[in-house]
């Protein structure tokens, strides 16, 4: 019987070496480094995978950088938003010069996009729980994904990005690159869903990310609530979105 080999290439394994020498993936030499490594992989074992993931839970970068894209993060304790996203950008350019280079090497599979997601829910009904909880989604779980799987930075994140004054260095062979060479797949993790709110309200255990708790839902011992109506919920919205395989 046959077996498909889904690959995982990178499961927040940046080298420490490269992070404390070149300061993890806010240095765009980082890109060359890893297309290295994704070379060795494709030659070594190119033929025997049918679905590839350059990066797992890619939207780590932004809600646990260090994880991410080994941000180390600074004394001041606070991460400079212009680095988070620099940093996700070189993982993108290298995502979508992973697909070229496998596409030159004539290297079979389909690539995968691979976020975390959450299944957001608004605490109430009011307007503007609502409109947090879709400015907190495109961000934490769109952006990343919309990215890999339109090949371009999507609408909303100017406005982000002029609100929270985030620059970050885009050439225009970055833009080629991510715009001809999508992920043919998207993919993800799913563990609970969260809730937002406009509020202080009592928050869940667990570990990288916390939320509020929800009343109609049990929790693990460790903290994190029982949702599979939300996995289904978010297959759906999912494929709404980008309407290829998930």
């Amino acid at each position: 019987k046959k077996i498909d080999i889904f690959l995982t290439m990178n499961h927040y394994a940046a080298p420490l070496y490269l992070v404390e020498q070149y300061g993890g993936w806010l240095n765009r030499k980082m890109i060359d480094f890893y297309l290295h490594f994704t070379e060795f992989v494709f030659k070594r074992w190119g033929n025997a995978v049918t679905f590839w993931l350059p990066f797992n839970e890619i939207n780590a970068g932004f809600f646990s950088p260090y994880n991410g894209t080994g941000l180390v993060k600074p004394e001041s304790g606070e991460y400079n938003n212009s680095d988070v996203f620099q940093s996700l950008h070189y993982q993108f350019v290298a995502n979508a010069k992973t697909i070229a280079l496998a596409r030159k090497m004539n290297i079979p599979g389909d690539f995968c996009a691979m976020i975390s997601c959450f299944c957001y829910y608004p605490l109430t009904a009011r307007p503007e729980d609502n409109l947090k909880l879709v400015q907190e989604e495109q961000v934490n779980q769109w952006f990343c994904s919309d990215v890999l799987m339109n090949g371009k930075y999507p609408y909303y994140m100017q406005s982000f990005f002029e609100k929270n004054n985030i620059t970050i260095d885009i050439s225009d062979c970055d833009i080629k690159i991510l715009h001809e060479h999508t992920c043919d797949i998207i993919s993800f993790s799913y563990y609970s869903s969260s809730i937002i709110s406009t509020d202080e309200s009592e928050k869940t255990a667990g570990n990288l990310v916390a939320t509020i708790k929800n009343p109609y839902l049990q929790a693990s011992e460790w903290g994190w609530q029982i949702d599979s109506v939300g996995l289904r919920t978010t297959l759906n919205k999912i494929f709404d979105r980008y309407q290829k395989p998930v």
